[in-house]
């Protein structure tokens, strides 16, 4: 019998039946309308930025083009109860055992738990989620459909998006083009823009992002299964009355308000017109705030993971969002992004003048001003204020403040001076020098200063969403500045020392943790094979060889756990075309949590996690990692890697 799916009566809700009969009683049964019930719950995946489980992607890695068919794999295998999705590569991986007590920080995937019965996940322990994905393909084979609101959820506030994997509309992108890294995050851009209805997100690792305040129905987008685009409609009344339009569709919900311990969903608006006091009265909160130093970082010690970040803001961003996070390094003409969970004090960087690295440490009192050197810049995120004062730190002298925007700066108003930069903290010195200077532009992943003697007010910007500049103003004093919106920073320039000299209150060091490696094969057919591992403790021995050579290990199989007090890399290989693949990873913190490591040379791609690596002797391998050919593979530190090293030539 086919069955018709209709909206539960209010006055039905606490007796188990969906409809009102001829005489407005409850009933299983409505007149001549047949047989009706309420839907089966319908299962769906709660999704959290940037987190993971190391090592349980036990049901395998395959590539997909969106996250939503990563969902939809999870979703047909019974045994997987979560996945992770990293869009950059379009890896997918699946897990039977990753639920969220067991995921940590992770700057490149997000993670999605399913919930097969329809019943909250925080009702499981899960905290409220970032993102709420339903697989509507189901149900869209009864047109037309109305979806029933899951009333177990109580998010404290949303917005819901319709999907569909057949493209979208030709030409009406009117809000711009923005290069977003998820389709939650252009999603979270569509929000941002009270005209935008829908928004178009390029399938596979593309990061196209396209806004439209004019496609806001399905008969006016293509039908085209075979579109590289997907198309997001918002529901602003949210998805119990909307009608699904058939075909292949998705529901996201995405929750704005997720709780302060989760990665808060990063905005990339154009500022608006209203203007919000920074240092509001009254009550306040004291304001986190990072201090900046140009001699370098902790060694070893960016167990968060690397990333890019096209500017040093949004890698403070980054550690800003991870209550972990005590520190981050970002590298002088690169765009390289270093999170560290340890490295809290001035005494444990190398304080070594010409350091590639500058280092930022995350204050959240005033504590750290009396522990720590004078730094040589202080950075403020100010969309998190939240009403929260900014406070001048102690013994501040210098009034070189700058507020910067994300959205571009002025056209042809570079009067002063067009030079190149290592790093904004540079530029804004080059600013400071001139008198007439009022503003500055510095181009994001690159080196590019421009300074203006005229561009002194943001209605004078391009003011344009992925403008490949961030423009910077200058300002006497913040104390009653009012900024206009949308994602702006203050920066408090100091005069920089050659190198910083510790404050009276000198801190004894800690003694640094062994480094611990960790070898495991992975649980999945074909995993177990043989394995070549050589250490560098730094004696001056170079690689040596730590496991016995012709040894097969087995699914599951700890290849190797051991600590060394000078761990400086690893290299792997395999002679044989029976190949392993697992996982190789390394803690700083005497084997409590841990961190994979990177693939530096000979293995591909370079700069990635070994969470999943395959070493064989021929050319054959299917993980995210690869060492093939028989190759000896270089693996460091998350932490010690260098994207601009070259590769090394030695061989154990």
């Amino acid at each position: 019998m086919n069955f018709t799916w209709f909206e539960l009566a209010p006055e039905c809700e606490s007796t188990g039946f969906i409809c009102l009969d001829n005489s407005n009683r409850c009933s299983n049964t409505c007149g001549s309308t047949g047989f009706c019930e309420s839907p089966p719950p319908s299962t769906y995946f709660v999704g959290y930025e940037h987190r993971g489980c190391s090592g349980r992607n036990e049901l395998g890695t395959v590539t997909k083009p969106t996250v939503e068919d990563c969902a939809v794999a999870c979703d047909e295998l019974p045994t997987c109860m979560s996945f992770e999705y990293r869009m950059t590569t379009t890896s997918c991986q699946l897990s039977s055992s990753c639920s969220y007590s067991l995921t940590v920080p992770s700057s490149d995937w997000n993670f999605y738990v399913k919930v097969p019965d329809g019943v909250a996940a925080n009702g499981s322990g899960s905290p409220e989620g970032n993102y709420y994905l339903w697989l509507l393909e189901n149900a869209a084979e009864i047109s037309p459909v109305e979806l029933v609101e899951a009333s177990s959820l109580q998010l404290s506030m949303a917005s819901y998006y319709i999907g569909y994997h057949n493209g979208g509309c030709v030409g009406r992108n009117e809000l711009g083009l923005t290069a977003q890294t998820s389709v939650e995050d252009c999603a979270t851009a569509c929000d941002a823009e009270s005209t935008c209805v829908s928004f178009e997100y390029k399938k596979g690792s593309s990061t196209t992002c396209q806004l439209s305040s004019s496609c806001d129905h399905y008969s006016m987008k293509g039908n085209d299964p075979n579109s590289d685009y997907t198309w997001y409609l918002n529901i602003p009344d949210g998805y119990t009355t909307h009608t699904i339009q058939g075909g292949r569709a998705y529901m996201w919900l995405i929750n704005v308000l997720a709780p302060s311990n989760m990665p808060s969903v990063a905005h990339s608006s154009s500022p608006s017109a209203s203007p919000s006091v920074i240092n509001g009265g009254g009550d306040t909160e004291f304001a986190t705030y990072y201090m900046g130093y140009n001699t370098g970082g902790c060694a070893g010690r960016n167990e968060l993971g690397i990333t890019n970040k096209p500017v040093v803001e949004e890698c403070a961003a980054a550690c800003d969002a991870l209550s972990t996070c005590v520190s981050f390094e970002y590298k002088r003409s690169s765009t390289v992004c270093q999170l560290s969970s340890t490295c809290d004090r001035f005494d444990l960087t190398l304080n070594e003048v010409g350091n590639s690295y500058h280092w930022y440490l995350k204050v959240n009192d005033e504590v750290a001003i009396s522990e720590n050197p004078t730094p040589y810049a202080y950075l403020w995120l100010l969309d998190d204020l939240n009403g929260r004062e900014v406070t001048s730190p102690a013994g501040v002298t210098s009034t070189n403040y700058y507020i910067g925007y994300n959205t571009g700066g002025c056209v042809g108003r570079n009067e002063l001076l067009v030079t190149t930069k290592p790093v904004v903290e540079e530029c804004a010195a080059e600013c400071d020098k001139m008198s007439t200077c009022v503003s500055f532009e510095y181009k994001r992943e690159a080196t590019n200063c421009h300074l203006s003697s005229t561009c002194d007010d943001l209605s004078l910007t391009v003011n344009e969403v992925g403008n490949s500049y961030m423009w910077y103003e200058r300002a006497n004093s913040y104390t009653g500045h009012t900024t206009t919106g949308g994602n702006a920073y203050l920066w408090l320039m100091e005069t920089p020392t050659s190198s910083p000299t510790m404050s009276p209150v000198t801190l004894e060091p800690t003694s640094i943790e062994p480094t611990c490696l960790r070898i495991t094969t992975g649980g999945v057919i074909y995993d177990d094979g043989y394995l070549d591992v050589f250490v560098n403790t730094g004696d001056g021995n170079g690689y040596v060889g730590v496991t016995q050579s012709g040894v097969k290990y087995a699914l599951n199989s700890v290849v190797l756990e051991k600590c060394y007090s000078g761990l400086v890399g690893l290299q792997v290989k395999n002679s044989n075309a029976d190949g392993w693949a697992g996982s190789i990873e390394t803690s700083v913190d005497g084997g409590i949590s841990y961190t994979p490591m990177v693939c530096q040379g000979n293995c591909t791609p370079v700069g990635d996690s070994t969470a999943s690596i395959v070493v064989d002797g021929d050319g054959n391998g299917n993980k995210a990692v690869k060492c093939l050919n028989g190759d000896t593979c270089t693996l460091v530190n998350s932490g010690s890697w260098d994207s601009t090293a070259s590769e090394p030539s030695s061989q154990p």
